[in-house]
């Protein structure tokens, strides 16, 4: 969407605290640009367009409830390719499944659908895609089945599978970034 949108006054890009620390070192996010929210110590993803901040998404890092947050409904995802994109994407709920993906596989796109939440927007975003990968965490298997079919009936000159996941991508289980590997290929 086209809307203007500022980060609130207490987000910072002073990222050097010990929650942060511990935080990138966890979930391996050395490279990422992140913000820091001071107010609910929260590790913030900004989600860029066209090199513009148009929208965030906050990770608790004391376990407050809720676990994500918002910060507008601009951007409908958020995407993560580290190097010229492939073609690939991969579609998850969260946004530190996302960026394990396009950090562990350089030119496939990881694809937050931010919930489990799919909408019309995700699939027009997704058709530009050659192949597309659906691989929801293991608790939405049901949701990965359906969102599969939607995608297959609406990007009709994609490639659509989807993974089966044994757990949340972002914890690099070998089994399924061994899995995931064979099928981007």
């Amino acid at each position: 969407k086209d809307t203007h949108f500022e980060l609130p006054e207490y987000i910072t890009s002073d990222i050097s605290n010990s929650y942060m620390r511990r935080f990138i070192e966890r979930w391996g996010l050395h490279h990422i640009f992140l913000l820091y929210d001071v107010k609910d110590k929260r590790a913030v993803f900004p989600i860029l367009y066209k090199g513009k901040i148009v929208d965030a998404v906050g990770r608790t890092l004391t376990n407050q409830i809720p676990k994500w947050l918002r910060y507008s409904s601009i951007a409908t995802h958020y995407s993560c390719c580290v190097g010229e994109d492939n073609g690939v994407a991969i579609v998850v709920e969260d946004v530190i499944s996302a960026t394990t993906i396009g950090l562990l596989f350089p030119q496939v796109t990881g694809v937050a659908i931010l919930g489990t939440s799919f909408s019309t927007e995700h699939k027009r975003y997704l058709e530009y895609f050659n192949k597309i990968i659906v691989a929801l965490d293991p608790d939405a298997s049901d949701k990965t089945i359906a969102y599969t079919k939607e995608l297959k009936s609406f990007c009709e000159d994609s490639e659509v599978v989807a993974y089966k996941l044994m757990d949340d991508v972002k914890y690099r289980k070998h089994e399924d970034i061994d899995g995931l590997r064979r099928t981007i290929q």
